[in-house]
């Protein structure tokens, strides 16, 4: 396998290629997200600083995106992970020649069908992360299981993302996934 060295500047022309309208706002310049995350204000946690948020084409980043704090290896695997969303939104459920409906119904299942336990949001975040460890097995041809189930169960299971998925049903999606990775079965 050969190591791959990442550009973020490279993807983003390649994400602005199939998303002509796509950006990236940093969140405290957007009124929409204040509005948005005012409504979460109740978890404690900071969504604006703390949290990358795609809807439709617009990527939503917090204010440490354009100091330093991301480095382009960073960059690169958040828009990876985020593209996903993109075309997620674009085509759930109801596929492109229903792109002005997708958006509404994705973000309502995404954010709003509860049961809390195995959600829709838990689906589209499964193949988002799937992409960050892609970038990181693509960059450094090995792939930690104990790694990432450290790193994402919290992000599954716990509040940040209000307990999208049980940890049985998280822990068997990461090994499977991670095989899965190491046989080239996804690529």
């Amino acid at each position: 396998m050969a190591i791959v060295e990442p550009s973020f500047e490279k993807l983003w022309e390649e994400v602005k290629s199939e998303f002509p309208r796509a950006k990236i706002v940093r969140k405290d310049k957007s009124l929409f997200m204040k509005i948005i995350f005012s409504f979460l204000f109740f978890t404690g946690i900071d969504y604006i600083n703390n949290f990358i948020t795609t809807i439709g084409c617009t990527v939503y980043v917090p204010p440490s995106w354009d100091n330093g704090d991301y480095s382009d290896y960073s960059k690169y695997a958040v828009i990876r992970h985020e593209r996903t969303h993109m075309r997620q939104f674009r085509s759930w459920p109801f596929g492109r020649y229903f792109w002005w409906i997708n958006p509404v119904l994705m973000g309502f299942c995404y954010i709003f069908v509860l049961p809390v336990f195995w959600t829709t949001r838990s689906y589209f975040e499964k193949e988002g992360y799937i992409q960050n460890m892609l970038v990181s097995y693509e960059r450094t041809g090995t792939i930690d299981l104990n790694y990432w189930m450290v790193k994402l169960e919290p992000v599954f299971c716990g509040p940040k993302y209000c307990w999208m998925d049980t940890k049985k049903s998280f822990r068997k999606w990461i090994t499977s996934t991670v095989a899965k990775i190491q046989s080239g079965e996804i690529k």
